[in-house]
């Protein structure tokens, strides 16, 4: 006699991913933090001091110098397969750059099925950015080659969905029998057939095995 358990394995999704591959798995974080990091150090070169895309990637905005930013953006790309930007305007020119999150990103599409525009949902509140009207987009969208969609990159974290969801429970297991004191949740013992037959068909008749 055998009993069987049916329960089906769970994996990330992709709202879940980022969390369970980057914040909680060490190895897809190492993986990770030094290409983000030689990526944010490669800076861009400037015809002169006085450049004005040169003072703008120095200091985007208030909050943030280039560095930042660019660690702020390259993750997003990793980790997501998108990384957005958005450019602040103010009396017709650029005067700040921020980094949006991709999740809140949301594609427009046109009439010949390319965006024309990007929807930023924040909580209940919905805020559209499209093209103004001399042609100008205020927000880049970089994204990583998706073979089945034409607004989402692919990000090489999804590739490895599976590996990290086998990989975190296999941490989680051994620290949860410590917390017991190394003491197993159950055992079977040999208490004869009638027994085990009784705890089997009990547990058939819950719906949690069944028995072969």
């Amino acid at each position: 006699m055998a009993i069987v358990d049916l329960r089906a394995a769970h994996w990330s999704d992709a709202r879940r991913l980022s969390r369970e591959g980057f914040e909680r798995n060490p190895v897809a974080c190492r993986c990770v933090r030094p290409v983000l990091e030689a990526a944010a150090s490669v800076w861009f070169a400037a015809e002169g001091d006085d450049d004005a895309m040169a003072r703008l990637l120095s200091r985007p905005n208030i909050e943030e110098h280039g560095a930042d930013l660019l660690e702020a953006f390259y993750p997003h790309l990793a980790l997501s397969g998108d990384a957005f930007l958005e450019a602040g305007m103010q009396d017709g020119d650029v005067r700040e750059l921020l980094v949006l999150r991709p999740g809140r990103m949301k594609a427009l599409k046109g009439p010949r099925g390319w965006p024309v525009g990007w929807q930023r949902r924040l909580g209940s509140d919905l805020r559209r950015i499209s093209r103004e009207a001399d042609g100008f987009l205020p927000m880049m969208h970089m994204r990583l080659f998706h073979p089945a969609s034409d607004y989402e990159g692919h990000s090489p974290l999804k590739a490895a969905a599976r590996a990290v969801d086998v990989h975190n429970p296999s941490g989680a297991w051994p620290k949860a029998l410590l917390d017991n004191a190394a003491r197993p949740s159950g055992a079977l013992v040999d208490g004869g057939a009638e027994d085990l037959k009784r705890d089997c068909c009990a547990g058939c008749e819950r719906g949690r095995a069944r028995c072969t």
